[in-house]
């Protein structure tokens, strides 16, 4: 699945990045230097170890959520990101931008005595499902108002919207 994945990421990287270059045709315009457009792909593989210490100077608690929830250690990301440079002389600019990456485990767990978390007790022996969700939306509105063949000045605004959940 993951090479299925890495595969046809790469094959849309390719494909986006080459056909211009195969429709490009020199009308004897000057070239402007910024692009109208542009959008980039990326995946992550990563590692992770997720020890969490619980408490204050006195008493602390380590506790290793690999072990305790069976979380995976390798984790897949997602990115997408890109802008688009409207109106003639390209001074306008939307930019977006999504990450996202999720973590699940399923495992028995090996404590002695029950956890309680608000409403939800864990019991000695009892099968935990957790599911970690974490995303990034980007969104933003430029406008350049000094450019030449070097320097793009711009002033901006823009929002975003960070959704994590984490279900046990």
């Amino acid at each position: 699945m993951k090479r299925t994945l890495v595969l046809t990421v790469l094959f849309i990287f390719f494909s986006i990045n080459e056909v211009p270059c195969v429709f490009a045709e020199n009308k004897g315009k000057p070239e402007k230097p910024w692009k109208r457009f542009s959008i980039n792909l990326g995946a992550n593989f990563g590692s992770n170890n997720s020890d969490v210490r619980l408490g204050t100077k006195g008493a602390t608690v380590s506790v290793d959520l690999e072990e305790i929830l069976g979380l995976e250690t390798t984790t897949t990301s997602f990115k997408v990101d890109g802008y688009w440079r409207f109106m003639p002389r390209r001074k306008h600019r939307l930019d977006f931008s999504y990450f996202s990456t999720r973590r699940t485990g399923d495992n028995v767990v090996k404590i002695t005595d029950p956890i309680e978390i608000n409403d939800i007790t864990i019991n000695p022996s009892a099968r935990v499902k957790s599911d970690f969700k974490f995303e990034t939306i980007q969104v933003g509105y430029s406008y350049s108002f000094f450019q030449d063949e070097r320097l793009d000045l711009a002033v901006g605004v823009g929002a975003y919207i960070m959704p994590i959940s984490i279900d046990l």
